[in-house]
């Protein structure tokens, strides 16, 4: 199951949370291989009803940044008030492709526009891809 949680405080119980939805972080050495594990900042054009507290009404620009973990990923956004993580494991994780790249799981999602920094984006979403394809199959292995 996917969830969204508040990030404000950095507390043992909310690391311990993120680490059993996603796993734990790379480590220097894994980051250096994949040439890093994180998105860069992206334009997020639509998201989901469930979604719009993390992003705020008022905050114009909507941003958010991935970060690829061994068995999810993880997506922050930010807002004025809050900081939010939307952690998704890779086997509630769907990706589809059009003029945007939209990420779903368990009925939320969030789009991203593909028009900045187009490059940058199909690299990421690729290597995401990859992260997801190596975690499927290593679970098919060990079932």
């Amino acid at each position: 199951m996917s969830e969204i949680l508040v990030a404000n405080n950095n507390s043992p119980k909310f690391r311990e949370q993120v680490k059993e939805l996603v796993g734990k972080p790379f480590s220097i050495w894994q980051r250096l291989r994949m040439k890093g594990n994180g998105s860069g900042r992206l334009e997020v054009a639509e998201y989901s009803f469930k979604l719009a507290n993390c992003f705020g009404e008022n905050s114009g620009r909507k941003q958010a940044i991935i970060e690829l973990r061994p068995k999810g990923i993880i997506i922050y956004i930010r807002n004025h008030i809050n900081d939010y993580v939307w952690c998704i494991p890779y086997r509630n994780l769907c990706i589809f492709q059009s003029n945007l790249y939209s990420i779903h799981s368990n009925g939320n999602y969030v789009k991203i526009d593909l028009n900045k920094s187009l490059k940058l984006t199909k690299s990421f979403f690729k290597k995401m891809y990859q992260e997801k394809t190596k975690f499927i199959e290593n679970q098919s292995v060990i079932q």
